[in-house]
């Protein structure tokens, strides 16, 4: 799965971990066998079509949960990996800004 973080230009000091959380999103689910996105995995009409989590059509894999529980388990795996979190952040703010952050400030 693609997980995905608002960008600050011109940050410099690594941020807390609490902080780059609020940043983080998890992108498109994937399935796990051939990396294709995942649908919405749905209940039928007596379950009010209450999502029951994400399904690949291709391998037939099925993942029970909802996007709370899928944001809940990218949080779990940033905090983890935090430093190769912010190494990436910082990777992809360099290539947006081709090393010239400065000129990306605005003077106030």
């Amino acid at each position: 799965m693609d997980v995905c973080a608002e960008i600050v230009l011109g940050e410099t000091s690594v941020a807390d971990v609490e902080l780059f959380l609020r940043r983080v999103r998890p992108g498109q689910p994937s399935c796990p066998g051939c990396s294709r996105p995942l649908e919405h995995w749905t209940g039928d009409w007596m379950a009010d079509y209450a999502q029951l989590g994400y399904r690949c059509r291709s391998c037939s894999i099925q993942i029970s949960g909802s996007y709370s529980l899928l944001l809940d388990d990218v949080r779990g795996d940033v905090r983890r990996r935090f430093h190769e979190y912010w190494t990436r952040y910082q990777e992809a703010i360099r290539l947006l800004t081709r090393g010239k952050d400065h000129k990306f400030k605005l003077p106030l």
